[in-house]
């Protein structure tokens, strides 16, 4: 898995945990709905400033973002 696979499938989990449609998302990060779906196929890299954004937004870290994982103590919520 590269680097960018990696990262979208970080953008991937990071957007499932946060509340809302795909609109209401893209509205709270900051960008388009056209630019979410280019960070989830891993077309395009959100910016530093954007992962940092997604990051607050969705409850996960950046690191965690950008290596695809959820932290164990999100699993654990998840699994709740």
């Amino acid at each position: 898995m590269t680097e960018r696979d990696r990262l979208s499938a970080g953008v991937r989990m990071a957007l499932a945990m946060m509340q809302g449609s795909k609109m209401d998302k893209a509205r709270r990060l900051g960008v388009s709905t056209n630019t979410l779906r280019m960070w989830e196929s891993g077309l395009s890299e959100p910016r530093s400033e954007n992962i940092s954004r997604l990051a607050r937004q969705s409850g996960m870290s950046e690191e965690d973002i950008r290596a695809g994982r959820l932290s164990a103590n999100l699993r654990t919520m998840t699994n709740d």
